[in-house]
């Protein structure tokens, strides 16, 4: 009723009649919807599910490997000419070098000797996924890994000195993982200390398409150069992969569930047709034409489908989040997404399909003379 009140109020009498239809009997309209709310349901949960899921793996990813591809040499400084090499790899968009050194690092008046220390740029910052890796790093300050901070009891605020074979460098501590590195500083704060400081990685923008081909790209011209490449392009691509299937494969198999449902739709209004003979043929000899009476089963119909749609669709998002929950929800933070498209095209083809279900009813109500219809008993 709560669904035909907007058509009965804009399309008059056909409106008023297709709302009354629609709720004539309860039962079975309440069966003939409850059909097409499960399917819609199912699509709509899976979608949700998926896409949630998705969403939430992929920041976490961003926020833990921030990079698409990384090139590190293990011995230490990446050798010349590797930067370039990568540089001509299809599919490597961006590439940023981040130099690196062996520092001595003051806490508490006890130096720490040859810690590895990380020096970013803005080009660095502008490769990484993930805002946050880099945020509030500035000249005089050095970022420090969780891991490096808990051993040496530091925490932000504190102030330690780092010394180079070029000088030394009193910095405010600032406790976050920077990809991996135990310290960051500013590259202009790393060169005041070791002007030398040659690059110790190579960090790697990538195009979103065919990931695993680009690394393959980047591994064969990189293979006798004394390096790794890693970094987080290939698990996203394949996570994305699998969730794709998965869900191109369940929504096929539901698709079967909604066209049953439109069956019963079909069905549900070919009865009504045939019990509404008499009331058809009153309303033709009072002038309703034929287009009207098609208009008033197709938007029986559609008032049915909507239901369902409706219903399904919110029932389906708390579903689907509540599962990407439960999957996922306790390992890292949950991110919602609804796909609007794809459901949006779900409750489109749903509405389609009820008005060709209600095409054959619609015709055989209208082939139907009024002298005929009111002449049965």
């Amino acid at each position: 009723r709560v669904v035909g009140a907007v058509p009965a109020r804009l399309l008059g009498a056909p409106g008023r009649l297709a709302a009354g239809n629609a709720v004539a009997n309860p039962r079975r309209a309440a069966a003939t919807t409850a059909a097409l709310l499960v399917g819609v349901t199912l699509v709509t949960t899976t979608a949700v599910g998926a896409r949630t899921a998705q969403a939430s793996v992929s920041a976490a990813l961003d926020e833990q490997y921030s990079v698409d591809a990384v090139v590190t040499a293990p011995d230490g400084a990446v050798p010349a000419g590797v930067s370039e090499r990568v540089a001509q790899v299809d599919g490597v968009t961006t590439v940023a070098s981040v130099p690196g050194s062996e520092l001595d690092v003051v806490v508490g008046g006890r130096a720490r000797r040859d810690q590895v220390v990380a020096g970013v740029d803005d080009d660095a910052t502008a490769v990484v996924r993930d805002p946050a890796a880099f945020a509030g790093l500035r000249d005089g300050g050095v970022q420090v890994s969780e891991e490096t901070a808990r051993g040496l009891r530091l925490v932000d605020g504190d102030r330690v000195t780092l010394r180079g074979p070029d000088g030394q460098l009193t910095a405010t501590v600032q406790v976050r993982d920077s990809l991996g590195w135990p310290w960051a500083l500013t590259a202009a704060d790393l060169r005041r200390v070791d002007a030398g400081a040659a690059p110790r990685a190579l960090l790697l923008g990538l195009s979103d398409e065919d990931a695993q081909r680009t690394v393959e790209g980047l591994q064969a011209v990189t293979v006798d150069r004394g390096v790794e490449v890693g970094g987080s392009a290939i698990q996203r691509e394949e996570m994305d992969r699998v969730l794709d299937v998965v869900l191109s494969v369940v929504l096929s198999l539901l698709a079967v569930s909604v066209l049953i449902a439109l069956v019963g739709i079909a069905n549900t209004l070919s009865l009504s047709v045939l019990e509404r003979t008499r009331e058809s043929a009153l309303l033709r000899a009072l002038g309703t034409t034929r287009g009207q009476l098609r208009a008033m089963l197709a938007l029986e119909a559609v008032l049915l489908a909507l239901v369902g749609i409706v219903l399904g669709t919110a029932l389906g998002i708390g579903y689907g989040v509540a599962g990407a929950g439960s999957v996922v929800g306790q390992l890292i933070d949950l991110r919602v997404v609804v796909p609007w498209g794809l459901l949006g095209g779900v409750a489109a083809a749903a509405v389609a399909a009820a008005l060709v279900a209600s095409v054959l009813p619609a015709r055989r109500a209208a082939r139907v003379s009024p002298a005929q219809a009111l002449a049965t008993e």
